[in-house]
């Protein structure tokens, strides 16, 4: 990072990983004062003034989402004389205190939101995995997670978009991790089959995975309606290892519960 000499740098951070992110903000902070350090995600989200009185070295945290909130903290900073107070969705430090602006709206239309792998913004052939949103929000009332609480209702990606992504990912030869909060939903789990059976048309000499969580016996239906579409092999292990390959059947440990979901696109049937 500092090979690059950024004038900012965003950081994205959960509970299990905000104590590396503030030692790599306070480490980035040390060889380079003058750059700014933005995090956003699940934890700063949860608790703001907090996170930022613990990790001195973050300038601004993003609350929510922060597709638009980035945008305007950098256009800020651009903007030379005009103030973050007007940013909503941002909590930062202000002669020694710590300041949380007012809440930003969710984003309704997200498709709004340019895919950083459609749009060029990331070379897809320099990694391994693509992380690939299909819709955003939840319909479970967990207590421990913020998707309840600081989000409503579901908003669904294009299916064109899923479409283009899933392909770029197949045709770079990098797999998928899906980052939907339940990938069990049925709705989405229709819209990634036609997704998957369109992109399947088309031969490919290799598969590209994709991968999701939580399984549930109407999970299992769609596994089985998959191999029918031509999808040629799923990897169903459960979070204790067991699982097994499904290759126009299936086998292994399938009760319903927490696995993780493996889903190979090949050649188109």
């Amino acid at each position: 990072i500092i090979k690059e000499k950024p004038k900012w740098v965003g950081i994205s951070a959960t509970t299990l990983t905000i104590d590396t992110v503030g030692r790599i903000a306070a480490a980035l902070k040390k060889k380079s004062p003058e750059v700014k350090i933005i995090v956003g995600g699940a934890h700063i989200t949860a608790v703001p003034q907090e996170t930022l009185k613990r990790y001195r070295a973050i300038d601004i945290g993003v609350i929510g989402e922060g597709e638009i909130t980035f945008k305007e903290i950098l256009e800020s900073y651009l903007n030379k004389g005009q103030g973050l107070s007007y940013i909503r969705g941002i909590a930062f430090c202000s002669n020694g205190k710590i300041m949380v602006t007012p809440k930003r709206p969710q984003i309704e239309d997200i498709d709004i939101v340019p895919s950083p792998y459609l749009s060029g913004l990331i070379d897809v052939k320099e990694y391994e995995k693509l992380f690939i949103e299909t819709y955003r929000g939840c319909i479970e009332k967990c207590a421990y997670c913020n998707w309840n609480r600081d989000f409503n209702g579901l908003r669904f990606f294009s299916e064109g978009r899923i479409k283009k992504e899933i392909t770029l990912a197949r045709d770079n030869k990098v797999d998928c991790w899906l980052a939907d909060p339940v990938f069990n939903l049925p709705h989405n789990l229709n819209r990634l089959k036609d997704a998957i059976l369109e992109v399947n048309k088309i031969k490919s000499e290799r598969a590209s995975h994709i991968y999701g969580q939580m399984i549930t016996g109407y999970t299992i239906f769609f596994v089985f309606l998959a191999v029918l579409i031509g999808l040629q092999k799923f990897l169903l292990p459960s979070l204790s290892g067991l699982g097994g390959d499904l290759e126009g059947g299936l086998s292994g440990n399938v009760n319903p519960g927490l696995y993780l979901f493996e889903l190979a696109i090949y050649d188109g049937v």
